[in-house]
């Protein structure tokens, strides 16, 4: 069976909500050339980790797709 084969023929790869609301689409900021700390994902643990660091006087990078 191919790849092809495993999903619906209507499948999508993006929200079924984005045909109705999509993303805005952002302006490209130019990252800062110095952080103290870079967090890597936004999720709740990458966002808490961001927020204490920022608490704490840091200079505070959060990337996520």
């Amino acid at each position: 069976m191919s790849e092809a084969g495993i999903f619906a023929e209507d499948f999508k790869t993006t929200p079924y909500w984005w045909e109705r609301s999509p993303r805005p689409e952002l302006e490209q900021s130019p990252l800062p050339q110095n952080v103290d700390v870079a967090v890597i994902g936004s999720g709740y643990t990458g966002l808490h980790a961001a927020l204490q660091t920022a608490r704490g006087g840091r200079s505070t990078l959060v990337f996520d797709a």
